[in-house]
């Protein structure tokens, strides 16, 4: 295979030994192959003898080798033979070496151009070959001849099988020599205008004309630790340098410039070509924020986000953090809050700045809806007051009528009279009944007939007179007694006269006493209640004196599983509000039955509305109590043994009932509980001692209060022992 086939056919490379041996008639292509000697033939003494003959430039075939070639010779290394094979022409072949000292690199190796061109190109003639010549051995010029131009053919022909196939030796060659330093491999490549060359191929690592030179190495073990490339400087030393790519520097190129260069944390790429900018840096050297703020934002210190001023959010500050957040206007044009419309106000437009005294703004704030009975623009006036009657005013939340307390009118306007007269009718004014027959009282529901020793009937037409007493108000006994007796309770019969003592005896079924003093009806203050007592059973409620109507100030003292209470309507234990409070405190000593006690209950109020109570016994103080809020007890009509309105019957004894307009101190109390009273003490109200056996109980001295015990036993006075029993005795009731 000629070395055309080898260029044109397969285009492989193949490998030409340094200093291969003579290719015959002196023509050697080795590490130095020149001058080239063809036929012991040396072309500059052809030049020497014969200097005035030249041969046409394009007529010749020229072998040169460069100056290149020579200085890499003169370092001591070899290199490569370049052979380019010319495309294929016609048979007519006109060829000459060509040699010199100089002539320009081509991819830094030295090589031998074989230049062909056709026969009609290159025919000489006659007189530029210097006479006629054979067809087989015509004068080539400069003294080659055909048959000196053919051997050169062959022996290139050997060149490029050779180079094809590095095993082929010539007859002067026994062995090959190493192939490019051992180092790399001859292959054949395109040239310049169309030629084909051969050259080495190095190896990973080596470079140079012959691949002798080792390329730096970083750490790695890599050429150039793989960022860059080797290139072979055969001035003034033969060595290999890296080339570096991008902008990798050093020896070997392992340290790159960018580091120290990259700003605001950022960080070369692997390729050392850019700086990986962080965030939203930019620039060569990551130096410029490329983050964009508007509406008068700014870049944080990272280039991360902008800081935004008033409510813009976003991460160049664009959105209006007010947008569709104003419930009832716009957000301002810089974001600063919203513009309201209308009466709203408030943040988000969300408040309604219309006030409305006694009512709510309407859905879209345009006006009031007033609560009640208010109206106005406003809501603070009030329409209901010119529809209250009878004096009555509106109340201060204008939803009803606030009715004259001294009358009984009521309802929404107060147009209704309330006051309920059971034998009589109201007055036009609604203060007062009107009452019939004998009736009184504010409902006319007491019948005024003073039957003496007799009650009334139901009609309050008459006096009902028991036994032997007689008259209007049975008032008159016919019976006569000698001196030393006394007509007895009904009027029958004569008894002797004796100094006994009594007290009242309750069976606690229905008999109760009634108190009352016609001359206050609307009572009056008390401080201090003591009677004597004593009770027939430890258990249930048993009423000892409670007034019968309910109001601020009443009363009632009572007896709970033998345990002393006292009960002030509109007072309040713990707190103010009733509804998790009692009017009621319960002392925690215990009365046993059967057993006599004076008993004692003081109470009063005290600053910032509160009071307290507290229980003597025999004298001895008990227990104290107090309350959150506490109003002036009022001692008015009242049931003594009884509670109004409840089956709370008292069974048992009572005695010496005393009421004081004072709070009585306990030395007081010690030194008169067992005593009899004259009736004209400082501070006593009214004092019933119960030894006459009568039917009305008048106090003592002065005062106007008096018990009707019509249906209550008398009985012996008890003593405060322990009594098993005691006997209750039907005492006669006396005449006034």
């Amino acid at each position: 295979m000629s070395m055309r086939d080898s260029a044109t056919g397969q285009g492989a490379a193949s490998t030409l030994s340094v200093g291969d041996p003579d290719l015959g008639e002196g023509l050697a292509i080795n590490g130095s192959p020149f001058p080239v000697m063809v036929d012991n033939y040396h072309p500059a003494q052809e030049h020497q003898a014969t200097p005035q003959r030249q041969i046409p430039q394009h007529t010749r075939t020229q072998t040169t080798a460069s100056r290149s070639e020579t200085a890499a010779e003169d370092a001591g290394f070899s290199q490569p033979v370049v052979k380019k094979v010319p495309k294929p022409q016609t048979k007519h072949v006109q060829t000459s070496i060509r040699h010199g000292t100089s002539r320009p690199q081509h991819h830094e190796q030295d090589s031998v151009e074989d230049d062909t061109r056709t026969g009609s190109d290159m025919a000489p003639g006659p007189a530029e070959l210097g006479g006629a010549q054979t067809d087989d051995e015509h004068d080539l010029g400069e003294g080659v001849s055909v048959g000196t131009m053919a051997s050169v053919s062959a022996r290139l022909a050997a060149c490029e099988a050779r180079v094809v196939d590095p095993t082929t030796r010539g007859p002067k060659s026994q062995s090959t020599p190493q192939t490019c330093s051992g180092h790399g491999a001859y292959e054949i490549r395109e040239g310049a205008n169309g030629m084909m060359e051969v050259a080495c191929k190095c190896n990973t690592g080596w470079t140079g004309p012959d691949c002798r030179t080792g390329c730096p190495a970083g750490a790695n073990h890599v050429e150039c630790t793989g960022n860059g490339h080797c290139e072979f400087h055969p001035f003034p030393d033969p060595v290999a340098q890296c080339k570096c790519s991008n902008l990798w520097k050093g020896g070997v190129c392992d340290m790159c410039s960018l580091k120290s260069l990259c700003a605001n944390g950022a960080q070369p790429d692997d390729l050392c070509s850019k700086c990986n900018c962080p965030n939203k840096w930019a620039g060569v050297h990551c130096t410029t924020c490329s983050l964009r703020c508007l509406n008068s934002g700014t870049p944080d210190d990272d280039c991360a986000q902008c800081k935004c001023t008033n409510a813009w959010q976003g991460a160049s500050c664009d959105t209006c953090g007010f947008k569709d957040k104003c419930l009832h206007g716009v957000a301002k044009a810089d974001c600063s809050g919203c513009h309201c419309g209308g009466n709203w106000v408030g943040k988000h437009c969300d408040q309604c700045n219309i006030y409305c005294a006694n009512g709510v703004p309407n859905s879209d704030c345009t006006g009031c809806v007033c609560s009640n009975e208010w109206t106005g623009d406003k809501c603070d006036k009030c329409k209901m007051g010119t529809a209250c009657r009878n004096g009555a005013v509106a109340s201060s939340s204008c939803d009803s009528c606030v009715c004259p307390k001294e009358s009984f009118w009521q309802g929404s306007f107060c147009h209704v009279c309330g006051l309920v007269c059971i034998n009589g009718q109201a007055g036009d004014d609604c203060k007062r009944c009107k009452c019939t027959g004998n009736w009184s009282g504010k409902r006319c529901d007491k019948c005024k007939l003073a039957c003496t020793y007799g009650t009334p009937n139901p009609t309050c037409d008459t006096c009902l007179c028991p036994g032997g007493w007689t008259g209007a108000l049975c008032s008159t006994c016919a019976l006569k007694c000698e001196s030393d007796y006394e007509r007895d309770s009904t009027c029958t019969q004569c008894i002797r006269k004796s100094n006994e003592r009594h007290s009242l005896a309750f069976n606690g079924k229905l008999n109760v006493g009634e108190l009352e003093n016609p001359l206050k009806p609307n009572g009056e203050a008390v401080s201090t209640i003591e009677f004597r007592v004593k009770t027939l059973r430890d258990k249930g409620i048993q009423g000892i004196l409670c007034n019968k109507q309910h109001f601020k100030g009443s009363f009632c003292v009572y007896l709970d599983d033998s345990r002393v209470a006292l009960s002030v309507v509109g007072n309040h234990v713990t707190s103010r509000k009733a509804i998790v409070s009692s009017p009621t405190q319960i002392f925690d000593y215990r009365l046993n039955p059967y057993v006599g006690y004076s008993v004692a209950v003081v109470y009063s109020t005290l600053p910032e509305d509160m009071a307290y109570a507290k229980l003597y016994v025999n004298g001895k103080l008990r227990g104290t109590k107090f309350y959150a809020v506490g109003n002036t007890a009022v001692l008015s009509e009242a049931l003594v043994g009884g509670i109004e309105g409840h089956r709370a019957y008292f069974q048992g004894f009572l005695d010496d009932v005393r009421f004081w307009s004072s709070a009585r101190s306990a030395l007081q109390i010690q030194q008169l509980y067992n005593k009899e009273l004259v009736g004209i003490e400082q501070g006593l109200i009214a004092s019933f001692q119960f030894n006459q056996p009568r039917q009305m109980q008048y106090s003592a001295g002065t005062s106007k209060w008096a018990i009707n015990v019509h249906n209550i036993l008398f009985s012996d006075e008890f003593m405060f022992v322990h009594k098993h029993t005691q006997k209750i005795t039907s005492a006669p009731i006396e005449q006034n």
